[in-house]
């Protein structure tokens, strides 16, 4: 029996400008193995999804960013709700069930049972342009990141592999402005685990709506403790290409109204906000979630925020006021 492996192998091999590969699910391994033979001059995208839950289980490696960043021409990119498999080797294209793990290419003593055939490629390039659009770049910061957040998970989580049902944007599978644009709206962070877990007659009519609506775009698995709940929040919001680019806008120092401007010319915020209130919540939010990746300082009575990641950013002089922990 010719496993999906060695189909998607032989294409692999055969990439001379461009290789693309598209999976919720990537182990080190298996993508080493895809990857091996394809010539260094050929540019090597994994786009693939970061939950902490997922890369605890070992059903993903954060091990892939370490293959691709050590290639002159390999990126990987992330995309929150991705659940698709697609891979392409410049003009040949396969589409199907299987992720890329040993067991789903059929590389295992237990193989899966999955599925990979010939696409049309005049029809999918649009979709991959758009997954393109509404992914965000991993880097080092972001690894370091999703390592604290998986150490913060206890030794038993949900895992979730079905695909998202219901009529919430999450349960669209087809990358769209929603993803791209999309940004919290329940003002206080600390009211949407009472919305999880179903204690919706402690909130307001308002926050009840707001949590709800929060809640559909992320889509988490049923029955997480806070903690878990936190961790598994914080990568999403990570994920998220407006939240993607506040997170690369605050390598340095930033004032809250900096904050606001980035969010009101921002491209693909197609629906109505409040900037300020808006930029509001999401500082709430990131400093709720993500809370060892930023700090809050108020020299002057001024909000300024900032990561704190391993590069440990530096307040100038201008900067310096005391930090709100």
């Amino acid at each position: 029996m010719n496993h999906v492996g060695d189909s998607l192998l032989e294409i692999c091999s055969r990439a001379k400008t461009e290789l693309v590969l598209v999976a919720p699910f990537m182990k080190e391994e298996a993508v080493r193995r895809l990857i091996n033979d394809v010539g260094k001059n050929v540019n090597v995208v994994c786009v693939t999804r970061w939950r902490p839950e997922e890369i605890k289980l070992g059903v993903s490696d954060l091990g892939v960013w370490n293959l691709l960043d050590e290639r002159p021409n390999g990126k990987v990119l992330l995309l929150h709700n991705l659940h698709a498999k697609y891979y392409r080797s410049d003009e040949e294209c396969l589409v199907g069930s299987a992720n890329l793990t040993l067991s789903a290419l059929g590389w295992s003593t237990t193989p899966n049972v999955e599925l990979l055939v010939p696409g049309s490629l005049d029809s999918l390039m649009q979709w991959e342009k758009d997954v393109y659009r509404t992914s965000v770049e991993a880097d080092q910061s972001l690894v370091y990141e999703m390592e604290r957040l998986v150490e913060r998970l206890p030794e038993t989580v949900p895992l979730v592999t079905a695909e998202p049902t219901g009529d919430s944007p999450a349960a669209s599978v087809q990358p769209d402005s929603s993803t791209y644009s999309w940004l919290p709206s329940l003002r206080y962070p600390d009211q949407l685990y009472m919305a999880y877990m179903g204690r919706l007659e402690e909130l307001t009519l308002a926050s009840r709506d707001l949590a709800l609506s929060d809640l559909s775009m992320l889509n988490l698995p049923r029955g997480l403790a806070e903690t878990s709940f936190d961790a598994i929040i914080g990568a999403i919001l990570l994920q998220m290409p407006l939240i993607h680019k506040i997170d690369q806008f605050l390598v340095k120092p930033r004032r809250f109204g900096e904050i606001r401007t980035i969010l009101r010319s921002s491209e693909g915020a197609s629906y109505a906000f409040n900037p300020s209130e808006a930029s509001q919540t999401l500082i709430r939010w990131l400093r709720h979630f993500v809370p060892e990746r930023y700090n809050l300082a108020m020299p002057n009575y001024s909000e300024i925020l900032y990561r704190t990641d391993d590069k440990r950013t530096r307040l100038s002089e201008d900067y310096q006021g005391p930090s709100v922990t």
